[in-house]
C-alpha cells in the first residue's frame, strides 16, 4: 500500500528514503529501484508511521493539557469577575430598592399634599358659594371676591402643577426603577447560574483525568467564559446606578415646587385675610352709621309727626273762627238794596274772612309739606333699614366665611383604614377659634402698630 501510494503520487524511493534519514542501497549497474526488496521497504515505512503517529499523541496531549490548563485559568479568572459582577447588582439592587422607597413615600406625600389642596379647593368654592348668598345690591366685585377667586386660581394651579410635574413624574420614576429592579434580579438570578456553572466545570476539570472521554465535552461547556452579557449588565449597572440620583433631583425639584406653591397659595391666604377683615370692619363701620342715620331719621319722624299734629290742630282752631267770620260776612250782606254801601264795617268784615282764609290756606300748604316729608323720611327710614339688613346679611356671610377660614382652614389630612381621606382640626385651628371672642377678631400679622386691622394695600409679611 505505501508503494502504490508513492507510485499514486509520483515519489521516488530515494526522495522517501532521504526523507526518512535512510542510506540507499547498493545499485547493480543496469537495475532499477523496482528491483530493491519491497518487504524491507514497507517494513521501514511502517516503523516511520508508528514514530509518527506517537509524536502527534504527545503533541496533543501536551496541547490538550495547555488548554486545559487555559482554561481553568480562563474559568478561575472569569469566575471571579462574575463575583464581583454579583456582587454590583446586589449593591445596584440594594440602592434601587431603597430608591423606589423614597420614591413610594414621595408619592405617597404628594397624594396626600393633593389631597389637602383638593380639600381647600372645595373649601374655596364653599365660600365663593357663601358670598354669592348676598343681596343683590352687594353682589360686587370687591376686593374680598377677587382674592377669593386668585386663590381658587392659584389651588388650581398648584393642584395641576403638582399632579403633571409631581405625581406623574414619580410615578413614571417608580415605574423604571420597578423596571430595573426587576432586570437586576433576573440578571442576578442568570449571574448565579453562570456562577455555579464556572464553579461546576473548574471542578470537574480538575478531577477529570487528561485526555479522559469528558474532555472535549468540558471544553465544549467552557466556551460560555466569552459572555457577551458582561457589556449588557454593566451598562444595565449603569443605568440603575443612573436612575438614583436623577430620582433624589426629581425629589428635590418637586420639593422646591412644593414649596413654591406652598409660598403662593400662602400670600394668597394672607391677602385674602386681610381683604376680609377691611371688609368686616368696612360693613361694620357702615351698619353702624346706618343704624345711626336711622335714629336720626326716626326722631325727625317723630318731630314732623308732631309738627302735622300741631298743624292740624292749628287748621281745626281756623275753621271755626272762619266760618263765624263768614256767617256774619254773610249775614251784612243781607242788607236792603238800598242799604248795600260798601262802608267800613263790611270792609272789617271781608278783610277778617280773607285774612282767616290765607291763614287756613297757608297751614294747610305747610301741613301738606310735612305729610310729604313726613313720607319721604318714612320712605328713607325704609331704604336705611333695607340697607343695614343687606350690610347685616352680608357682614354675617362675610364672618361666616372668617370663621370658616379659621376652622376649616387648619387641618391634618389623614387616610383611613377603609381607603378614605379625612380632615381632623388641628389645635392651631381650635385655639384661634377658641380666641376670636377676645381683644380683637384679626390675626397678629392683620394688625398695624395700634392694633388696627391693615388696609388690604399693605405689604403682606414673608411667607414661611
Amino acid at each position: 500500500m505505501a508503494e502504490a501510494s508513492l507510485n499514486a503520487t509520483g515519489t521516488s524511493v530515494d526522495s522517501v528514503l532521504s526523507a526518512c534519514g535512510k542510506k540507499q542501497p547498493h545499485v547493480w549497474k543496469g537495475e532499477t529501484a523496482s528491483h530493491i526488496d519491497k518487504a524491507g521497504l514497507s517494513q521501514s515505512m511502517s516503523r516511520r508511521g508508528h514514530h509518527d503517529s506517537m509524536n502527534e499523541i504527545r503533541v496533543a496531549s501536551a496541547n490538550q493539557h495547555t488548554n486545559q490548563r487555559q482554561v481553568m485559568d480562563a474559568l478561575k479568572f472569569q469566575s471571579t469577575k462574575t463575583k464581583h459582577l454579583m456582587s454590583d447588582i446586589q449593591s445596584t439592587l440594594n440602592a434601587t430598592g431603597d430608591n423606589i422607597k423614597k420614591l413610594e413615600q414621595e408619592k405617597a406625600k404628594l397624594e396626600l399634599l393633593l389631597k389637602s389642596k383638593t380639600f381647600m379647593l372645595d373649601d374655596t368654592n364653599k365660600w365663593l358659594a357663601y358670598r354669592a348668598e348676598r343681596p343683590a345690591r352687594e353682589l360686587v366685585d370687591d376686593a374680598v371676591q377677587q382674592r377669593l377667586i386668585a386663590l381658587l386660581k392659584q389651588l388650581q394651579l398648584s393642584i395641576s402643577k403638582l399632579t403633571i410635574e409631581g405625581v406623574n413624574e414619580v410615578v413614571k420614576a417608580l415605574e423604571a426603577g420597578n423596571k430595573y429592579k426587576n432586570l437586576l434580579l433576573a440578571d442576578l438570578e442568570d449571574k448565579k447560574q453562570h456562577y455555579g456553572l464556572d464553579v461546576k466545570c473548574l471542578e470537574e476539570l480538575s478531577e477529570e483525568a487528561m485526555g479522559g472521554p469528558k474532555m472535549a465535552e468540558l471544553m465544549k461547556n467552557a466556551k460560555h467564559m466569552e459572555r457577551d452579557w458582561e457589556t449588557k449588565s454593566v451598562i444595565l449597572i449603569k443605568e440603575a446606578k443612573d436612575h438614583c440620583p436623577f430620582s433624589t433631583t426629581l425629589r428635590a425639584s418637586i420639593s422646591a415646587l412644593s414649596c413654591h406653591l406652598e409660598a403662593c397659595e400662602s400670600s394668597r391666604t394672607n391677602e385674602l385675610r386681610l381683604a376680609l377683615c377691611a371688609k368686616i370692619k368696612e360693613t361694620t363701620d357702615l351698619k353702624a352709621n346706618l343704624t345711626k342715620q336711622i335714629s336720626v331719621q326716626e326722631a325727625e319722624v317723630a318731630k314732623t309727626q308732631k309738627t302735622i299734629v300741631d298743624l292740624t290742630k292749628a287748621i281745626d282752631d281756623k275753621q271755626k273762627p272762619l266760618a263765624l267770620a263768614e256767617e256774619r260776612y254773610e249775614t251784612r250782606k243781607q242788607r236792603p238794596e238800598r242799604e248795600l254801601v260798601d262802608d267800613k264795617p263790611e270792609r272789617q268784615l271781608a278783610t277778617e274772612v280773607k285774612t282767616l282764609k290765607d291763614i287756613l290756606d297757608k297751614l294747610t300748604k305747610q301741613k301738606a309739606g310735612m305729610e310729604a316729608k313726613l313720607k319721604q323720611l318714612q320712605d328713607d327710614i325704609a331704604q336705611l333699614q333695607a340697607d343695614k339688613a343687606d350690610k347685616t346679611k352680608s357682614l354675617q356671610i362675610d364672618k361666616k366665611v372668617d370663621t370658616a377660614m379659621v376652622t376649616e382652614g387648619e387641618y391634618d389630612v389623614i387616610k383611613t383604614g377603609k381607603g378614605d381621606w379625612k380632615r381632623l382640626p388641628t389645635a392651631k385651628g381650635e385655639y384661634l377659634e377658641k380666641t376670636r371672642g377676645s381683644r380683637t377678631q384679626y390675626p397678629n400679622f392683620m394688625l398695624d402698630e395700634n392694633n388696627a386691622p391693615k388696609s388690604p394695600g399693605s405689604p403682606l409679611p414673608r411667607s414661611p
